[in-house]
Parts: structure tokens; sequence; C-alpha cells
């Protein structure tokens, strides 16, 4: 046939012209309907989910010839759905695999918790406790539809579900090695990119409070110092003593992002005396726990900072508000948008980063500054 746009003629039964990539639209009825062909599945809706259903073979009941179905739901669209009848084909049903979602987490996490970053793994564990709802199901009887119902319920905002969809792509991909299924259902959880969390800054009036409480009450140090230094919790609290350079008096940290990884922060006057006594404590962490060892953004969150907050009358703060604080408090200072982003961790403060670089001597004095 011809291409109604380029009219170059290809073979009669393609779907799309293969010179400019038409879609081929004068087909006969009955060839349209035979376009996936025989055998090859079809996807219909339900509910708002897509489903994929595959003909696995034939039996009689009652005299009567009956296809034997294989299905799978919850996929967002028709097409997603349409792509996975040839995995559900050609799928192996052997003996059935009865070891639970909870239980398979629990061996990756042994296994892996020397591979992954201490805080990485951390992050993973609290955004797997979202999944607390499927903890009993045996792997196979798991749709996407259940891992899609976890991720919409979850309260937090859209860090804490793209960690979600993480951890749960690598449980699936563990499973994958160890022939417990062979799909990773994770990877069709849509994470909704326009849902975020509440993480409001700290007012100057709080900020005081806070800076009034250091020597009075556990921690108010830490959450000080972190509104002054811009570092995410995890990240400040990963500090390790050789990240501070004394000759030029700042910290060298940031792990999350490229532009994040390894920046400058050159320390503030006010809290200059808060980092000279953490740095003479006995452990290898900055910030540590009480005992010396590493403390989890979990941990620091559940057992030093909410407790912070309940005495001192401060309400819907967050660990993540110290770093918004810092943002706001770069606001009213004069410097560049390049350094103020090199500062932050942030990679898009405008074009001129592309263009310049950020000097310790321009960063000290935004710091001073503050």
């Amino acid at each position: 046939m011809n291409c109604e746009k380029c009219h170059k003629s290809f073979q009669d039964d393609a779907l799309f012209c293969p010179y400019c990539g038409k879609k081929v639209t004068n087909l006969p009825s009955s060839d349209r309907k035979r376009a996936r062909g025989n055998g090859a599945g079809t996807a219909f809706k339900r509910g708002k989910t897509w489903t994929a259903r595959v003909t696995i073979g034939w039996e009689y009941r009652d005299g009567r010839k009956i296809q034997k179905y294989r299905t799978q739901g919850g996929f967002r669209t028709k097409t997603e759905a349409e792509n996975y009848c040839f995995a559900l084909k050609t799928e192996n049903k052997g003996p059935k695999v009865t070891d639970t979602i909870s239980e398979i987490y629990d061996r990756w996490e042994k296994e892996y918790t020397g591979r992954i970053a201490p805080v990485t793994m951390a992050t993973y564990k609290a955004a797997w406790k979202y999944f607390k709802k499927i903890y009993p199901l045996p792997i196979p009887d798991i749709t996407v539809s259940d891992l899609q119902q976890c991720v919409d319920e979850c309260p937090k905002g859209r860090s804490t579900l793209n960690d979600m969809r993480t951890v749960c792509s690598l449980v699936y991909k563990y499973a994958i090695i160890h022939n417990l299924t062979d799909k990773n259902l994770a990877q069709y959880v849509y994470v909704n990119s326009k849902k975020k969390g509440t993480r409001p800054a700290f007012t100057a009036d709080e900020l005081e409070k806070i800076r009034k409480a250091i020597g009075k009450l556990p921690y108010a140090d830490y959450v000080y110092a972190m509104c002054y230094t811009g570092f995410r919790p995890n990240e400040m609290l990963s500090l390790k003593k050789d990240a501070y350079i004394k000759e030029k008096n700042c910290l060298i940290g940031g792990f999350k992002t490229e532009a994040g990884t390894n920046r400058i922060v050159p320390v503030n006057a006010k809290i200059t005396p808060i980092l000279a006594e953490r740095m003479a404590s006995d452990s290898e962490y900055i910030f540590p726990r009480s005992d010396g060892s590493l403390m989890t953004d979990e941990h620091f969150r559940k057992y030093c900072f909410n407790p912070l907050m309940d005495a001192l009358g401060i309400a819907d703060r967050v660990p993540y508000s110290c770093r918004h604080t810092f943002a706001n408090l770069l606001k009213n200072v004069r410097g560049s948008d390049t350094d103020k982003a090199a500062l932050i961790g942030h990679a898009d403060a405008s074009m001129t980063k592309y263009y310049q670089s950020a000097d310790y001597e321009s960063l000290q004095a935004i710091i001073d500054a503050l």
C-alpha cells in the first residue's frame, strides 16, 4: 500500500509507514482488529486501570470448549497492558512461590546492607514502612494495584514516594535474581510529580528560640547548625570530622545530587562555637548519636528533633525545615545566584551557573553576611 503522507509504498500489514512514521488509517476494519496478531493478547479497562489478558489454553466444561485466561491488572495505560501480554503468555507457572514480600525484603536488606551507604539504607528502610499493608502477601499474589495503593496512601511528599518506588524495584530485582518472580511490578508504579510535602521554614522568632535553647535542651545545637549550613538532614548527620577544613573554616559534604556532592559550605560565626565543641568529641562523626555512632535521619527526627520542637512549643516543622530556613536566609543576602546555588547544592539557579564557577572567597562573603 501507499502512505497517505509521503506516498511511498510498503507492505500491506504494517501499522506505521517505515519512512515517515505516519500511522496507517486506511486499513480495512477486519485487518485493524487483527493488527496485534492471533494469540498476542488483549487489554481492557477495569475501573481506572487497564488489565492485560492472554489465552493460555482451552478446556472442556459440560461438553463446551472454554478458553483459559491469564490476567494482570493495575496498568495506567492500554499500551502498558498490551506490552505486558507477552510476559503473561510466557511466564513460568511452576510450583507457587510462598515467600512473602516482607520476607524477601528482609533477605535483600541483610545482603545489601554492606553494599549501600548507611544513610541510603536508612532512607530505604523508612520508605519501606509504607508498604506495611502488603507485608503478609506472597510475591506472586501482589498486583500493581496493591503497590500503587500503598504509594497513593503515603502521606509524605514526592521524595519519599520516589524512595518507595526505588526500594520496591530493588526488592523485585532481588526476587527475580533468586527465581521468586519473573517481573518487576515496581516499574509500573506511578508517582504524582505534583505532590509536595509540607516543609515550612522556621520564622525569625522560632530560630531565636532554638538559639536560646542551646546548652539547655538536647540537640538544639544540631538543629541550629543545620539552619546555617543548608545541608539535608542525612547529609549533615553523616559528616565526619575530616569534612571540616580548619584552615578555611568550612565544611565539605553532600551527596544526594551531582551539584550537591562535596560542596563547600563556609562556617558562619553564629555556629563556630557549636562546631568547635562538636570537633572536640570522641566520635568520628561531627553530629552523632549519644553513643558516638552514626545518627540516621529517622532517629534524629523521632528522638531528637520532634522532642525539641515539643519542648519549645514549635509546631508543624520537620528536619527539612532547617534547609528551607537556610534558603530563606540567603534571599536577604547580597550575592550571585550561582554562588547561592552552590551553597545549597542546587544545579539550576540560573543559566549563569554554566558560565561561572563558585570560589571560596565569594561563598565566605555570603555566609558571613547571614
